[in-house]
């Protein structure tokens, strides 16, 4: 039942995009869980069409203080978006997918042509 628990309140709901987190070996704290969560909020502006998204979290077993690792997928009708960042912290390596995965995102919109770029007049 405890277990249950856990993984429902892990199920975060942005705002049209459901998200999952999956912390492997370790507890991630509620302060994490949110920032996860805000950041997912701002990719899904980027595209309507997201349905939802999975974050796993690992320690990696090195030695090295770059050992803590993101993979963020996120799922689009017809593709998914697959990104693995690793940092020193699991906020930088959310960080840095989520703007992978933006602009890859938005790459896909304009070859799509949904997606239009405005100029500024100098």
């Amino acid at each position: 039942m405890n277990n249950r628990i856990r993984e429902a309140a892990r199920m975060l709901k942005s705002d049209s995009m459901k998200t999952n987190v999956q912390s492997i070996h370790f507890k991630a704290s509620e302060k994490l869980l949110t920032y996860i969560n805000k950041r997912i909020a701002r990719l899904s502006r980027v595209s309507d069409q997201a349905e939802s998204s999975t974050v796993y979290l690992r320690l990696d077993n090195n030695k090295s203080r770059n050992n803590k690792i993101v993979e963020l997928k996120v799922h689009v009708p017809g593709e998914d978006i697959m990104v693995v960042k690793e940092s020193n912290s699991f906020e930088k390596s959310m960080r840095m997918a989520t703007a992978s995965a933006r602009r890859i995102m938005r790459k896909s919109k304009r070859k799509q042509g949904k997606f239009k770029l405005f100029r500024r007049a100098l």
